[in-house]
This record gives structure tokens, sequence and C-alpha cells, in this order.
């Protein structure tokens, strides 16, 4: 995060030499009450949502007669990271790209170092040998997408490498429910 930060600082001061001053929207104010109301009422959200979604895919693994480890990576895993594609999505359309590729990278690495870190703090996880094929892939994809950012024109994901990518996981996809 403090790497993050610094490269934010960096980027902000280039742009403030070049554009000028960065007009900034003031945000909206709360008070205290509302504002810590707010924070009670969002974790108690996240908490009822996150035993939704556990408990809900569980009894989703036992009906359809698959594995947990299946639904977690399908379903789960979709569900988890439509909010962002969304950003993705609105930030490539608004010509945002470093915003697009810095959520899905920085999630990504908040999501196994950190997420991660605090669950297996909290209580030890148990790791299921099977999904070492997983790992290896999702090792194998991150030099793929390494491999497509320098070659063709640098620095670019077209909208081939997006096929492919997207081929990819389709593929990714039938190769779990194959192997339940």
């Amino acid at each position: 995060m403090y790497y993050t930060f610094g490269i934010s600082k960096q980027r902000e001061n280039i742009f403030k030499k070049t554009v000028g001053t960065i007009k900034e929207e003031k945000p909206r104010e709360f008070g205290n009450l509302a504002a810590i109301t707010m924070i009670i009422f969002g974790l108690a959200g996240l908490a009822l949502g996150g035993q939704w979604i556990v408990n809900s895919s569980m009894l989703f693994a036992r009906l359809l007669g698959v594995s947990e480890a299946l639904i977690g990576l399908t379903f789960v895993a979709i569900g988890t990271s439509l909010p962002e594609l969304a950003a993705s999505i609105a930030a490539a359309r608004k010509k945002q790209t470093d915003i697009a590729v810095g959520n899905v990278v920085g999630s990504n690495i908040f999501n196994l170092l950190f997420v991660l870190g605090v669950s297996a703090s909290i209580k030890t996880i148990n790791y299921n040998p099977i999904l070492n094929t997983d790992v290896l892939i999702l090792a194998g994809t991150t030099i793929l997408l390494l491999f497509l950012i320098y070659i063709g024109k640098r620095n670019i994901i077209g909208r081939w490498e997006g096929a492919a990518l997207l081929a990819i996981y389709a593929a990714y996809l039938v190769f779990l429910v194959l192997r339940g």
C-alpha cells in the first residue's frame, strides 16, 4: 500500500505540473452519528452477506452434487468480482485505463495477501491439494498477461488479447466442470 500511494503521489505531481491544478470536488459530509451509523450498518451488512454467500454456496454445492471448490471458483468468484467488473468497465469507457487495470491487479493482490492473510490469522485454513492445478493456472495466466502487455503494441491490451483471455477463462470453466 505504501508503494501504491507513493506512485499515486508521483503521478499527481506530474499531472499538476503538466495540466495545472486539479479540480477537486468536495465530498458530501455527514455528522459523526450518521457516519458511525453507516459504518455499523455497513459492517453488519458485510457480515450477514458473507454468511449468506458461504451458506448458500455450500447448499448449492450439495444440491448440485458438486464440490464446494467448484462453486467457490465459479459462482462465488464471479459474484464477488462483479463490482470490480463494473468499475473497470466504467473506468475504461472514461479512458481511465490506469484505474481499470489497477482495480483488477490491486484487487487480486489485496485478495491474495490481505484477505487470505487476515482469514488465516483468524482461523487456520485447510488447503485442498486439488487446488494446486488452479494455483498453477493462476500463475500461468499471470505470466501470459505480462507477455500480452509487452508483445505487439507495447503496454496495450487490445481486443484480441481480451478475447484470448475470455477464451482461456471459458476453457478454465469447462475444466472446472469436468473436474467436478
